[in-house]
C-alpha cells in the first residue's frame, strides 16, 4: 500500500481513484502543525507519494494525480 500526504492544500477527489490501494491524507497547515512541519523540512504546500518500504517515490508542491498515476504505472508497475 502507497501513502499520500498533501501538506496545506485540499486532497482532490481523483487521489482516491487509482486503481490500487492508496491511503491518502491532508495535513492542515495550523499554528500547531507549522513547527514540527518546519522542523522536518516539508515546506507548505507540498505532497509526498511514500512507498510501501518507507521511501519518498514522489514529492511535490501541488498534488499532481496524473504524476501519480505515472510513478504508480512505471516504477511500481500498478495499473
Amino acid at each position: 500500500m502507497n501513502c499520500c500526504v498533501a501538506s496545506d492544500q485540499p486532497v482532490p477527489a481523483e487521489a482516491g481513484a487509482f486503481g490500487v490501494p492508496v491511503r491518502v491524507h491532508a495535513i492542515a497547515a495550523d499554528p500547531a502543525n507549522d513547527p514540527v512541519l518546519a522542523q522536518a523540512g516539508i515546506s507548505q504546500p507540498s505532497f509526498y507519494l511514500v512507498r510501501p518500504d518507507g521511501y519518498v517515490g514522489l514529492c511535490g508542491s501541488r498534488f499532481d494525480a496524473e504524476a501519480v498515476r505515472r510513478y504508480l504505472s512505471e516504477n511500481l508497475g500498478l495499473a
